[in-house]
């Protein structure tokens, strides 16, 4: 996979999490009962998504590195985050707790923005 379709990947993945959370949270959406859980796991399908392209970007690069190992450790905190405050939300909300929630947006986006700022360093490798 090369560089460019792993950031898209990422991106789009996190533009997911992004706008089904600021939906959910900050604009209160009244999700329809048969929405609430497919959109449950599209969330936990993007953080897997962002999750699993840091592992493997740090598992075939440079183990001396930071940045890829700095991006796959706050993907997985914050994929672990969102799987937390997504199963244990209350019925018609996607994203239970607020300040779990805000923590895994913020992890996953950090871990994106980092693997996205390694890939085009290092043109891929």
């Amino acid at each position: 996979m090369g560089t460019g379709v792993r950031t898209r990947i990422i991106t789009a993945a996190l533009v997911v999490v992004a706008a089904v959370y600021v939906a959910d949270r900050l604009f209160e959406v009244e999700w329809p009962s048969g929405a609430v859980w497919p959109l449950r796991i599209l969330l936990i399908v993007a953080a897997v998504l962002i999750a699993g392209i840091a592992y493997q970007l740090w598992s075939t690069g440079d183990p001396k590195s930071p940045r890829p190992i700095v991006a796959m450790v706050t993907s997985l905190i914050g994929g672990a985050c969102l799987a937390s405050a997504v199963t244990s939300a209350p019925d018609g909300t996607i994203v239970g707790t607020g300040l779990l929630g805000a923590v895994s947006l913020v992890a996953l986006a950090f871990g994106a923005t980092v693997l996205n700022i390694e890939a085009r360093e290092t043109n891929g490798r």
